[in-house]
């Protein structure tokens, strides 16, 4: 029978408490270390000259990385048994292992992120009452979007848990079904719409943005490939633009206009983000409203809530 022969030196094995072993040609290599087992097939796919399987353990009383690679190859150094020496020259395999140890302490307990990350995605209103629906953003026309321009991550446990916050700015474009619709507020203060019959509009967007500060708690897996985030979002600093392009009498035009819409200038939206892999998604929903309380007349309120589903581009 064939020698199996393993590259690791007893003393290295001992301090590392890392223990490989393989009887035959045909048997598997066993990695042990901290009471968790590994196991690594000798077989090798036709053609394939060498194969490697590599496992990393973590000691979280050293603080320590421990890396284990098992390789399996050909033997070119024709180490033989006499009594098989003579018939099966062709066919000896050689497994071995090695450690590495990595003396870099466990990942830091405070990590922070500033390659700013995109979200965008579908945009629409979800109403308490259906007392007036003008307002609703059109479906299939209204968007968000968001720049999370920095980011900190708190390691709860292990690598798995983590509180993460930062700094956003988010913006809710509304387009309505209507471009000729423009909204005003009437004399009583009150926030009202109508129907412009002097200028024909390209472009009539509404965009409300935000300020916004994420607090999230957060899980990921053990390689990364799925991930989940939970929370709220604190928006601030509130404002409204309208953005209009179009033609008159007079000719083109394209204008911005900054008119207070009685858009809330705070908001608290209910943040849902899952990974899996590299593809993630979104929910957001504000738990205030977008409208001040002031902002319709009294039993005309239909009580907005932004609700926003979408991508987020680079990960949450």
């Amino acid at each position: 029978m064939k020698p199996i022969q393993i590259l690791i030196g007893v003393l290295s094995l001992a301090y590392a408490s890392i223990n490989l072993k393989a009887q035959t040609p045909s048997d598997t290599v066993k990695v042990s270390y901290k009471g968790k087992s590994y196991k690594v097939s000798p077989n090798r796919d036709p053609g394939e000259q060498e194969k490697s399987t590599t496992w990393k353990f973590r000691d979280t009383i050293k603080k320590q990385m421990v890396l284990v690679k098992v390789v399996v190859k050909e033997d070119d150094s024709k180490h033989w048994d006499s009594e098989e020496s003579s018939t099966k020259k062709d066919s000896t395999y050689w497994h071995y292992g090695s450690f590495k140890k990595n003396l870099a302490r466990e990942d830091k307990l405070i990590k922070t992120y500033i390659v700013p990350t995109l979200e965008f995605g579908y945009l629409t209103s979800i109403n308490e009452n259906s007392v007036d629906d003008k307002l609703n953003p059109s479906s299939g026309k209204s968007w968000f979007s968001n720049v999370n321009w920095i980011r900190q991550t708190i390691n709860l446990s292990h690598n798995k848990f983590f509180l993460s916050y930062g700094l956003n700015q988010n913006s809710n474009s509304i387009n309505y079904s209507n471009k000729q619709q423009v909204q005003y507020i009437d004399n009583n203060g009150y926030l009202q719409t109508k129907i412009d019959t002097i200028n024909h509009y390209k472009r009539n967007r509404f965009v409300a943005s935000y300020i916004a500060i994420p607090v999230l708690l957060e899980y990921h897996s053990k390689n990364d490939k799925f991930k989940l985030a939970a929370g709220v979002e604190f928006g601030f600093n509130g404002k409204s633009v309208i953005h209009q392009k179009g033609n008159r009498t007079e000719g083109n035009f394209t204008q911005t206009n900054r008119y207070d819409l009685k858009v809330n200038p705070t908001q608290i939206n209910a943040l849902l983000k899952v990974q899996v892999e590299h593809i993630a998604i979104y929910a957001r929903y504000s738990v205030t409203e977008m409208y001040k309380d002031n902002a319709y007349a009294p039993n005309t309120n239909p009580h907005h809530h932004l609700f926003s589903v979408g991508i987020c581009l680079f990960g949450i």
